[in-house]
């Protein structure tokens, strides 16, 4: 890879490999844990990992322990819980929230129909920020 990234490539720090996919990008190297996935696959027979997603950058980290990247779910919404710097401001999509004094952080997102690509961006007092996609597939009925 040549450092260049184009359309929706280009914002991404940090993302799974499915996730990856799912957008047509490369999974840019050293940014997350965990196992690599194969382009478009989870790593256990194609239900995601309930593995907690832990992404470290600049001095900031992130644990998502819901949902699991690649969750299909059968409603218009999802919680999202983990793990970050006390009192960051958390945001996915276009619903905000704040991690409590310990970090914690849940939040009910709103989903469409189909496939769903939750930015998820954590940001702290000192101006940190740190960016993560999670792909989430909503099944519900109309």
């Amino acid at each position: 890879m040549d450092g260049a990234v184009n359309g929706p490539c280009r914002l991404l720090l940090a993302v799974s490999a499915l996730t990856a996919a799912t957008l047509g990008c490369q999974l840019l190297g050293g940014i997350t844990s965990g196992p690599s996935l194969p382009s478009g696959g989870t790593s256990n027979g194609g239900a995601p990992s309930a593995t907690p997603i832990a992404v470290n950058q600049g001095g900031l980290s992130l644990v998502l322990t819901a949902p699991t990247d690649g969750a299909i779910v059968s409603t218009f919404s999802v919680k999202v819980a983990g793990r970050t710097a006390p009192g960051a401001a958390v945001s996915f999509n276009d619903s905000i929230g704040m991690a409590d004094s310990r970090g914690n952080f849940e939040l009910e997102v709103p989903l469409d129909q189909g496939l769903n690509t939750l930015e998820v961006v954590v940001s702290d007092a000192f101006g940190r920020q740190l960016t993560y996609y999670l792909a989430v597939t909503s099944q519900a009925g109309p």
